[in-house]
């Protein structure tokens, strides 16, 4: 989480306490969601869970509410539980290229390797230009045993990455291709 600084912390307070006047008064699954994300950008989990709960209560076909609350689900470890939050998010918006690519991840922990190949494939398919997934895709490959493929998606997440000026992802993906080739024999 972000260090925020006491000016931006009052801002956010206020922010806060708008959202959950909002949210209380009208039962606004939009207003819980915001003030669950900026409890989140707080360090606040356990009010940002209860807030992306109850926008979900109010509105079961929110999908970024899902998939933000599998997000803090998946940074307290709880990957199978945040694996079921990106699979709703995906149920109610077939192309929510980022919940396949953040299930992707949650399934490369619980070493579900072909299911996370298989997420980031569609995550890519709905959004061509996804370095990230690229990237991920390259490592779930790689302990695999497709070392080719990891190589030509190393190779296409680096190239993406510097075109859309993600300098450091756009390195990482040099330094890893450089490794993996030389590995190879390349």
């Amino acid at each position: 989480m972000p260090k925020l600084s006491p000016i931006d912390r009052v801002v956010s307070t206020q922010v806060i306490n708008n959202h959950r006047l909002i949210a209380v008064d009208r039962q606004d699954a939009e207003a819980s969601f915001k003030l669950g994300m900026t409890k989140y950008d707080l360090g606040e989990r356990n009010a940002a869970m209860e807030a992306f709960d109850k926008a979900i209560e109010i509105n079961p076909n929110y999908a970024k509410a899902y998939f933000n609350r599998g997000i803090l689900k998946f940074d307290i470890r709880l990957y199978t539980e945040a694996i079921r939050d990106y699979s709703k998010a995906i149920e109610i918006d077939p192309k929510y290229a980022e919940a396949y690519y953040h299930r992707g991840i949650a399934n490369f922990h619980e070493k579900q390797k072909l299911a996370a190949i298989n997420d980031y494939n569609r995550a890519i398919e709905i959004k061509p230009d996804y370095a990230k997934a690229y990237y991920h895709r390259s490592l779930a490959r790689y302990s695999w045993g497709e070392k080719s493929g990891a190589i030509d998606d190393t190779r296409t997440a680096g190239q993406l990455a510097f075109k859309q000026g993600d300098i450091d992802l756009g390195t990482k993906m040099a330094i890893q291709l450089r490794k993996w080739t030389k590995e190879r024999g390349y």
